[in-house]
């Protein structure tokens, strides 16, 4: 069932001048066991990623829902996967391109389950769960 889509576009030289201003912008949005490379057009397709997943959850970046919450891999052929802490069983489809200085990704968050009332949720439930399912002590970079 699909519980959400979502998308974003994000500028390559907007991420180059926030890696001038900051040296740890790779670290605050990559999670570890995330690949992780010193360079503007691959750190802005994985915001981009990121972004258009939150969006799909109807939570956005923030509070509910971090950059660290969201771990980007690739499949066997390449494609790029996305797992969300809490939301493991559940499948988040990607796609990703880039031209010139914009990255853009699109996401479909598709549920496990069928379509019930026990697997509908609003997206202040899907935050709530998001929330529970970090624990105590989770260190969460969020956007400022």
């Amino acid at each position: 069932m699909i519980k959400g889509i979502g998308t974003d576009i994000c500028h390559v030289g907007r991420i180059r001048e926030a890696m001038a201003k900051s040296a740890r912008l790779a670290e605050r949005i990559l999670g570890p066991g995330e690949e992780c490379r010193e360079d503007a057009r691959f750190l802005a397709r994985r915001w981009a990623m990121k972004e258009a997943v939150a969006k799909a959850m109807g939570t956005g970046i923030g509070e509910a829902l971090g950059w660290h919450d969201m771990v980007i891999t690739h499949g066997e052929k390449g494609n790029p996967l996305c797992v969300v802490k809490g939301f493991e069983r559940d499948r988040i489809w990607l796609s990703v391109s880039d031209d010139g200085d914009c990255a853009v990704a699109f996401a479909v968050w598709e549920g496990a389950g069928v379509c019930d009332a026990q697997t509908t949720k609003t997206a202040r439930q899907t935050r709530e769960a998001i929330a529970k399912s970090r624990g105590s002590g989770h260190n969460n970079q969020q956007r400022k």
